[in-house]
């Protein structure tokens, strides 16, 4: 996983901010540096030390293109209801895994803590797209994705905080430079 994470964040935030740029012109300076610092910690957090092999590598240049398309769609959907964007999102992705699960013909029943775990997941992400899809409508794309993109920083601050883990040297440099893109990209600009 050590090169995957990265790879998923930088395509899945990048193809939307250079597409966004094409569309509505380049972001501020400012918002330019706060996306470099922001790609940069997201690739520092999400390093392990483990050797990334050529499949998963395959699969997270796919997650990461599946994510940017994902986002390029969700701001073409316009001004409509949040909810009812979420809601035929959410209907299409349950077509499709209901299909591929079928087609695998392996379906095997979850403990019912597994099942609550995965309800409370799929609700808090839920959530987070609905609040996406809105940002979405209301600014420009590439600072929504490369915002959203600094989830792992939130991660990594919240295993410190409850599970009492140590940062290493790099994921704290690259937890420093999420926190400096932040302001950076989300404050005022003359775009």
């Amino acid at each position: 996983m050590g090169l995957a994470a990265p790879v998923v964040a930088v395509l899945s935030s990048g193809i939307p901010a250079v597409v966004t740029t094409f569309r509505e012109g380049s972001p501020s300076a400012p918002r330019l540096i706060g996306f470099a610092l922001a790609i940069l910690g997201v690739s520092l957090i999400s390093q392990k030390e483990d050797k990334t092999d050529l499949k998963a590598l395959r699969l997270a240049v796919l997650a990461g293109c599946g994510f940017a398309a994902y986002s390029l769609a969700i701001k073409q959907t316009g001004s409509g209801s949040a909810m009812w964007i979420e809601v035929h999102s959410r209907v299409a992705a349950f077509l499709v895994t209901a299909a591929i699960t079928l087609g695998a013909g392996k379906i095997t029943p979850l403990d019912r803590r597994a099942g609550f775990w995965a309800a409370t997941a799929g609700l808090l992400d839920t959530i987070g797209s609905v609040a996406f899809v809105r940002a979405s409508q209301l600014g420009r794309l590439d600072i929504v994705v490369v915002l959203s993109s600094l989830y792992p920083a939130v991660t990594v601050l919240l295993a410190m905080a409850f599970l009492r883990e140590r940062l290493t040297r790099w994921k704290t440099l690259g937890v420093s430079a999420a926190i400096v893109a932040l302001p950076l990209i989300a404050g005022p600009s003359s775009r």
